[in-house]
C-alpha cells in the first residue's frame, strides 16, 4: 500500500500501538489516502476476480487437467503508480 501511496508503512519489529495508532489516524484523516484507496478499490472491481476464479475452477473440474489465464492485461481503469 505505501507503494502505491494508499497508506503507510509501519515496521512490524518496531510496531507500538502508539506507532500503529499514529499511523491509522494519518491515513483516516487524510484525504489523499482515502482517494488512492478509492482508485484502487475500483481497479479491483474492474479484474472481475469472483467470475474469472469461477471460469477457472470449472475449467479445472470440466478438463481435469490446469488452467491458466490467458491474455489478461490491466483493466484500463488501473491506477498508475503514484510518482
Amino acid at each position: 500500500m505505501r507503494y502505491l501511496r494508499a497508506g503507510i508503512a509501519v515496521n512490524p519489529y518496531r510496531a507500538s500501538p502508539a506507532r500503529l495508532r499514529t499511523a491509522l489516524e494519518t491515513v483516516l484523516r487524510t484525504p489523499a489516502f482515502h482517494a488512492r484507496a478509492a482508485a484502487l478499490a475500483e481497479c479491483f472491481r474492474a479484474y472481475r476476480a469472483p467470475e474469472t476464479a469461477a471460469a477457472l475452477l470449472e475449467a479445472l473440474a470440466r478438463t481435469k487437467a490446469p488452467v491458466l489465464r490467458t491474455g489478461v492485461s490491466p483493466p484500463e481503469s488501473a491506477p498508475a503508480r503514484a510518482g
